[in-house]
């Protein structure tokens, strides 16, 4: 008796732990892209050390068990720890407080309790969690594991500067040049073990010339070598006003070199180029600028173009100069009403109206515009910009990217008391897309040929998707029906665990809701999305049919479905044959309950044999 009661014991014991065991999942540990030998490194810089765990809810809340639990971190060699100094029981808080818990940087550095440098070599870095509402430690979680190497020191490769300020674009007063002016720009990632001088290089532009042409053609106006520096500073960039054929435009860019003066890191170890300019005496003011939600690829815009000197203007030109935050080759805007070489007062300003063609969504632009002195339009010119972000309606049909592709009705033989509704969802992502439906809205049927055929019976399965169905969605659950054994409507649900984040923030998660209202939307001003890789389907208005001949059943392949429809048993009689209508609403829904609706009719027509 007392062994059986000593067994029980242990089993009750045994259940508990496996059951505390997957309280807690281990979503995905991120490490940087290129790994830093010294832990501490791994917080910060373009690409991070991240953890993210997600829990059960109970009744909305997270289970008394998680409360207390503690996230254990370390690095493995060979399955021994050899970097962390936290156990299982000293371990810091896990803290969750909702589903999803992300800790990234140096947050998720500080877990490991310690600072550590790794000789080159093969790692794991682990991650689990453990709780305490037991008399012994019980884990949480099951442990995760991510494997990653060291490289050597000959074999290791380096991200090179990326430029912080002056940012692109940046656009400097007269008073603000002749102030000291820092550069500054991050480090070579990870941090090499010699010593690093990085290389300042401005560039003046001349006129014609973009930022690529100076650099290659032009000697640079600044050139200046700190060691070990991210900045640097520089006096009396210019000494007085941009006389032609120069222009009050500059370009830079850092290059990281060691001591033999050899460049660390990829692209000769030479960061991006950032562009900036200086407002001379001669001024402008270009403003207010509004562009429309776009009609296809052509974008209508207002901008108002002022010149606040003492003399008359001459409108000179008017280009796009940033297209979604990059700097591209200025296109030219023609025409322009007032047109172009139309005079601006002294102290006056037109608002200007133009259009222009970009085959590409632009979700933010710049408009750059130049005048110059009646007087003197050689001698006194000025150019500026201004930029605007869309704020358009968003397709969310073309933002999801799914199109039903090959879809139709087919029939088995005459007899069947089925028809099929069969396809293909084209670019359907888990990642992007939360769930699928597809809803059977209208059906309808007639008598073909002869009336007397008519059939009287009626069944309440017809005009519903039946079982048994066939659909395959990479990354979904299975397909539900809402009914037993006939329904109405199909729908599948993405396997993905992630919630909505609203207007763009990560909301405890680490899941950026790219629909949200800050954020930027790739369809914007887009109403109608044709399906042209289908000649024989489109999106179609209310009573728009599509008519689609019989043809055989697909063969199952990825992201398809055949689902059956029940119908009235095909008659047998020569006399008798009928004609089938449906409608289908296809829904896309987003992690945020966005959703795109596309509403397709289809008929066929059986003939009695």
């Amino acid at each position: 008796m007392k062994k059986t009661l000593t067994l029980l014991l242990l089993l009750v014991v045994t259940m508990q732990l496996f059951a505390q065991t997957g309280l807690i999942t281990v979503n995905n540990i991120s490490l940087p892209s290129i790994m830093d030998a010294n832990t501490k490194n791994w917080g910060s810089g373009t690409s991070i050390f991240t953890i993210t765990a997600s829990t059960r809810l109970i009744n909305g809340k997270v289970d008394s068990r998680v409360i207390d639990g503690k996230i254990f971190v370390a690095i493995k060699k060979n399955g021994a720890k050899i970097c962390g100094t936290y156990t299982s029981s000293s371990a810091p808080a896990a803290g969750f407080n909702g589903a999803t818990k992300v800790w990234s940087g140096s947050t998720a550095v500080s877990l490991l309790g310690q600072d550590c440098v790794l000789p080159p070599g093969d790692y794991e870095i682990c991650v689990q969690f453990f709780g305490y509402s037991l008399a012994a430690p019980a884990p949480l979680s099951e442990e995760k594991c991510k494997s990653f190497s060291i490289p050597a020191k000959e074999q290791q490769t380096y991200q090179p500067p990326q430029l912080i300020a002056p940012a692109n674009g940046t656009v400097l007063s007269e008073s603000d040049v002749k102030k000291p002016i820092t550069f500054r720009w991050t480090r070579v990632v990870p941090t090499p073990q010699e010593p690093v001088t990085y290389r300042l290089k401005v560039w003046q532009l001349m006129k014609g010339q973009n930022g690529v042409q100076a650099m290659k053609a032009n000697q640079p106006i600044i050139t200046k070598d700190v060691d070990n520096l991210t900045q640097a500073t520089v006096n009396n960039l210019i000494n007085g006003p941009c006389l032609p054929p120069y222009l009050c435009d500059f370009v830079w860019n850092v290059q990281a070199i060691n001591k033999e003066g050899k460049p660390i890191g990829g692209n000769d170890g030479m960061s991006g180029t950032n562009a900036f300019s200086i407002m001379g005496s001669y001024s402008i003011t270009v403003q207010n600028l509004a562009v429309a939600c776009p009609k296809g690829t052509n974008y209508n815009f207002t901008v108002n173009v002022g010149n606040p000197n003492n003399s008359v203007a001459i409108f000179d030109k008017l280009e796009i100069a940033v297209v979604n935050g990059v700097v591209i080759t200025p296109i030219n805007i023609t025409p322009a009403s007032p047109a172009i070489g139309s005079f601006i007062p002294a102290n006056g300003n037109i608002n200007v109206s133009a259009s222009f063609n970009y085959a590409s969504v632009v979700n933010t632009v710049c408009i750059k515009a130049y005048i110059k002195e009646q007087a003197n339009p050689l001698l006194n010119t000025a150019s500026s910009f201004t930029c605007d972000t869309l704020k358009c309606v968003c397709d969310y049909c073309k933002t999801l990217g799914v199109i039903v592709q090959k879809d139709k009705l087919t029939v088995t033989a005459s007899t069947s008391n089925q028809i099929l509704l069969s396809g293909i969802l084209d670019g359907l992502d888990p990642a992007v897309v939360k769930k699928v439906t597809i809803e059977l809205v209208y059906y309808s049927i007639e008598q073909t040929e002869d009336g007397n055929c008519a059939k009287c019976a009626d069944n309440r399965e017809w005009g519903n998707f039946s079982k048994p169905a066939r659909s395959y969605f990479s990354g979904y659950e299975t397909g539900t029906l809402n009914g037993l054994n006939f329904g109405r409507e199909w729908s599948w649900l993405t396997k993905e665990q992630k919630e909505c984040s609203e207007k763009g923030k990560s909301g405890g998660n680490s899941y950026p809701d790219l629909n949200a209202v800050e954020a930027n939307c790739a369809t914007c001003g887009i109403t109608t999305v044709n399906d042209s890789k289908n000649p024989n389907a489109k999106i179609t208005k209310a009573g728009d049919p599509i008519i689609v001949a019989p043809n055989t059943i697909p063969s199952s392949r990825l992201n398809s479905f055949s689902l059956p429809i029940a119908v009235p048993t095909g008659s047998s009689l020569k006399c008798c044959g009928d004609k089938i209508k449906v409608c289908i609403r296809y829904t896309i829904w987003d992690f945020c309950c966005h959703a795109c609706d596309i509403v397709k009719c289809y008929e066929i027509e059986r003939k009695a044999k």
